[in-house]
């Protein structure tokens, strides 16, 4: 009997908190899923460990696959091509999934049919083992929307931007018929994936619930600021007008996603002399193509003809600030 759900978790080194994950699942009420474990060429115990559950509960139809280390996008691709689920749910190794999530998913797919359903998440600090609310979205009601882009439309104008695939279930179908996958070695590979899946959504629905535990690592790669966090951002932004400007789909909150995305590279790399190169002539034009209001406008020609000029700026309007 196909399963209702696919559960993919990436794993990396994660001995310390894989169990906690693992029991997440395994522990919902609801049964109709299988739960896909890409090992990513993980040194530790994680791969025993992963072992022991696949034997210990054989009808929960626990899967374990390996690859050698090649990131979380190429994992979450592995899992997806071996998925047989309706739906596919991604959750990262060192998280949990709170009590009852896939009995609450599966009553809005009973009774939405959606293409995504997304949903609120809290954090959870592991200094000093505390919970926070963590809304994706602020509104109190639960929502339908008629097309993803919809859904972007009213996100960015609500919250600006941040998307990140764990807090969405997807359908399956959505990424064979797109061909739609995660591109690897990018720092912050959600912020490209994320619109271009929207892009083909047709129905989702906002689910104004906690489904989600994520945990907060005093380490996280996407926290390092090195030139290649950076050059991935302009990469994103770049790609991300690519793809909407071929399907003459941009809009104010597109531009709105590739200018601040483009922004946050440009930041990160205007400091240093030597950074500065690797902000290219197309990362330049492409904010001055996005750039929407009277102020984004002024950024864009000043980063467009110096980017040490705006850096200049930058530096004494933020000192202003203060």
């Amino acid at each position: 009997m196909q399963p209702q759900f696919s559960i993919i978790i990436p794993v990396y080194n994660v001995e310390k908190y894989l169990s906690a994950c693992l029991d997440s699942v395994l522990n919902q009420a609801y049964h109709s899923y299988e739960l896909i474990c890409v090992n990513d060429g993980s040194t530790d115990k994680s791969l025993a460990i992963l072992e022991d559950y696949a034997k210990k509960y054989p009808q929960k139809k626990v899967k374990v696959i390996s690859q050698s280390n090649m990131g979380v996008a190429i994992a979450r691709n592995h899992g997806v091509e071996i998925a047989k689920g309706n739906y596919i749910l991604f959750l990262d190794s060192d998280d949990m999934l709170c009590v009852n999530s896939l009995d609450k998913l599966f009553q809005i797919v009973q009774m939405e049919q959606p293409d995504v359903i997304t949903f609120n998440s809290e954090l959870f600090f592991e200094d000093n083992s505390q919970y926070k609310p963590n809304a994706v979205f602020n509104n109190n009601d639960s929502k339908l929307f008629l097309s993803g882009m919809d859904y972007l439309n009213d996100f960015v104008r609500l919250r600006g931007w941040g998307p990140t695939a764990i807090f969405y279930l997807f359908k399956r179908n959505l990424f064979v018929e797109n061909d739609l996958k995660f591109q690897s070695n990018l720092s912050h590979e959600d912020d490209l994936f994320i619109p271009q899946i929207l892009y083909y959504t047709r129905k989702l629905y906002q689910l104004n619930e906690v489904l989600y535990t994520y945990r907060i690592r005093k380490q996280s790669r996407n926290n390092l600021r090195t030139d290649k966090n950076y050059t991935d951002k302009l990469y994103i932004s770049s790609s991300l007008f690519d793809f909407f400007t071929v399907r003459n789909a941009r809009n104010r909150f597109v531009d709105r996603v590739i200018f601040n995305l483009s922004l946050a590279g440009i930041h990160g790399l205007m400091t240093k002399a030597e950074s500065r190169k690797k902000i290219s002539f197309r990362a330049r034009k492409i904010v001055l193509s996005v750039a929407r209001s009277l102020k984004e406008k002024i950024i864009a020609m000043m980063i467009f003809l110096n980017v040490k000029l705006y850096y200049n700026y930058y530096t004494v309007i933020k000192h202003d600030s203060k």
